[in-house]
């Protein structure tokens, strides 16, 4: 079993005392790294020994982005323990459908910009991932990319 804690509220995350590990979304916005990183602390405080936080891939490349940068803070507290993980995910395939008109109207695929192009991740694959970091210890102390096998780009 589980709970859902609401990041806002550090006092709250208490709730997590018993459990030995959790999955942390952080909300984008002007203070996610705050949160983020108020949340970690909290989480430990509770006794949470693993925490599986669910980042972007290539950060530190791409930390011009806002919501990129926001996460690196929370992505060095995370990983400062030595047992904790970081599933860094590329484009969510599922992403796919906000363009869907464009894919199948005029057969253009503009999301992967250019020649940059993304390794597009599914969304079942990314939760199996999360999954296995927070039971195993494969991954532990890691920064783990998770992608697709091959970068697509929009020719």
């Amino acid at each position: 079993g589980g709970i859902a804690l609401d990041l806002a509220d550090t006092d709250s995350l208490a709730a997590a005392r018993g459990f030995s590990a959790a999955l942390l979304l952080t909300p984008i916005g002007p203070d996610e790294s705050e949160v983020g990183i108020a949340a970690v602390r909290a989480l430990r405080g509770a006794g949470v020994r693993r925490i599986v936080y669910l980042a972007i891939m290539n950060l530190e490349a791409m930390r011009a982005i806002p919501h990129f940068e926001a996460k690196i803070p929370i992505k060095d507290e995370v990983l400062a323990d030595g047992r904790s993980v970081v599933v860094e995910a590329n484009f969510f395939q599922s992403n796919d459908r906000m363009i869907l008109p464009a894919i199948m109207g005029a057969g253009d695929y503009p999301l992967p910009v250019g020649e940059a192009g993304v390794w597009s991740v599914a969304p079942a694959d990314l939760g199996q991932a999360c999954a296995n970091a927070l039971v195993k210890d494969d991954w532990a102390g890691q920064a783990v990319p998770l992608c697709g096998p091959e970068r697509l780009t929009g020719q």
